[in-house]
C-alpha cells in the first residue's frame, strides 16, 4: 500500500473494532469476487481523529488464491470536513421552512409531526424537487412572499402548486431527491 506511509496491517489496526470489522468484510468479499474495494474510515490519532480512504485491488495467482493486496491509502481528513460542515450548514438554513410546513400539515390535517413530514417527503419525491427548496417555497407562500389572496389557501394545494413549479411533472412512484 502507498501513500500516508501506512501498510494495510498497519492501517487496519488503527481502526475501532467495529470499523475493523465492516473492512474485514469489504475486503472478505473483494478477495472472493476478484473485484476491487474502497473504504474509508475515521480512527483516532495523538494529532486527533483522521479519517483514510483506500483504494485497492487483490491479486491472485493462476489457482485463484489471493496473493497480494495493493492500492492506495489516502489521508481525505479535510475534504470530509468541509463537506460535513457544508451539510450541517445546510441543514441548518433549511430547517426552519422544513418545521413551518410541517406544523402547517400538522394543524391542518390533525396529523403527528412525522406524518407530516412523510406527507412533505412524498410530493416532494412525487415531483422529484429537493424536499428543502420545496418546503421555502411553500413557506414563503404560506407567509405572503407570492401574489396576494395566495396565504390563505389550503396548505397541501400551496405544496403542489410549489411543486409543479419547481418540478414541472409527477415523477414515476418512488423516485425523487428528499434532502
Amino acid at each position: 500500500m502507498t501513500g500516508c506511509g501506512a501498510t494495510l496491517s498497519s492501517w487496519v489496526d488503527q481502526l475501532a473494532p467495529d470499523a475493523r470489522k465492516r473492512f474485514a468484510e469489504q475486503l472478505a468479499g473483494a478477495v472472493q469476487d476478484h473485484r476491487s474495494f474502497v473504504a474509508q474510515h475515521a480512527f483516532a490519532t495523538n494529532g486527533g481523529e483522521r479519517v483514510l480512504s483506500v483504494l485497492g485491488r487483490v491479486a491472485h495467482d493462476e489457482q485463484g488464491r489471493p496473493v497480494l493486496v495493493d492500492g492506495v491509502v489516502a489521508d481525505v481528513t479535510e475534504d470530509a470536513a468541509r463537506i460535513v460542515a457544508g451539510a450541517v450548514g445546510s441543514a441548518g438554513e433549511h430547517r426552519p421552512s422544513i418545521e413551518q410546513v410541517k406544523g402547517a400539515l400538522m394543524a391542518t390535517y390533525a396529523i403527528t409531526e412525522r406524518a407530516a413530514f412523510e406527507l412533505l417527503r412524498g410530493i416532494s419525491n412525487r415531483y422529484n424537487v429537493k424536499l428543502a427548496l420545496l418546503a421555502e417555497q411553500v413557506s414563503a407562500a404560506m407567509t405572503g412572499g407570492t401574489p396576494a389572496g395566495r396565504a390563505g389557501e389550503p396548505i397541501q394545494l400551496l405544496i403542489r402548486e410549489a411543486a409543479r413549479g419547481l418540478g414541472a411533472a409527477p415523477a414515476s412512484p418512488g423516485a425523487g431527491p428528499t434532502g
